[in-house]
């Protein structure tokens, strides 16, 4: 994640030192395509300086904040940050960049924000989701486990129920949600076995169900409630968890 952060903020400054009224007729997207007419009608001098000036400190702000939040307060809230922040900054970019236009505000800078809108929106409710707690309730003859990527699995349905110190060598993401500790949906592991993971936090131990058609998932609880879970598991269901 700290390569992403320092990436996208490097990328971001220099967009704004590269991009110069000589340039920016083949470089500057809508710019690039408008007539000679069009570009009489747009303040392209005062434009460069609001584009210099914001992506110079977006980028730096991406950098420091980005940074800070990935080593000082928490890995996975950098994701939400790097996510989120530079959405809403480029909402208000678009908003003032219609001004730039001498006659005619540009219509198309509304589209932009209602689809950075939009963007905004699902990014926040996925966070949302992917943060949130999945509990494992222990039914009367059911293991379910809540959330989007959750499951019900009845326990005539499960042939083995372990705790493990480690999880399977993940080799790539088949859908879901993936960040620094919080891993949530389907993947592959190393050798290509697909598996479900809901790992709330990636601390040790982990639950790991196979059920009788040797589908494997993989659950932990964050703090230490996956162990307390475990035992509630082998008082309920002794036989799924048996040596």
């Amino acid at each position: 994640m700290q390569f992403v952060i320092i990436s996208m903020g490097i990328f971001l400054a220099l967009l704004g030192l590269i991009l110069n009224e000589n340039n920016a007729k083949y470089l500057l997207s809508g710019y690039n395509t408008a007539s000679e007419e069009e570009r009489k009608n747009f303040d392209i001098k005062g434009y460069l300086k609001l584009f210099r000036s914001f992506h110079l400190f977006l980028g730096g702000t991406i950098l420091v904040f980005g940074l800070a939040t990935y080593y000082l307060i928490d890995r996975d809230w950098s994701f939400f940050f790097i996510g989120i922040y530079p959405i809403l900054a480029y909402i208000y970019f678009i908003y003032r960049g219609r001004f730039f236009y001498k006659e005619n505000r540009d219509k198309s800078a509304k589209v932009g924000i209602y689809i950075l809108g939009a963007c905004l929106v699902l990014l926040i409710v996925l966070s949302f989701y992917g943060f949130s707690e999945d509990e494992m309730i222990i039914g009367e003859s059911s293991i379910e486990i809540e959330g989007m990527y959750g499951i019900e699995l009845n326990t005539a349905d499960i042939a083995k129920i372990n705790l493990l110190d480690t999880l399977p060598k993940i080799g790539g993401k088949l859908n879901g949600f993936a960040l620094a500790d919080i891993y949530k949906g389907h993947f592959r592991t190393s050798n290509r076995q697909k598996i479900r993971l809901i790992i709330n936090e990636n601390n040790p131990p982990y639950i790991e169900i196979i059920t009788d058609r040797s589908k494997r998932i993989y659950y932990s609880a964050s703090g230490e409630k996956t162990r307390e879970v475990y035992k509630k598991i082998e008082r309920k269901f002794p036989s799924l968890t048996a040596q």
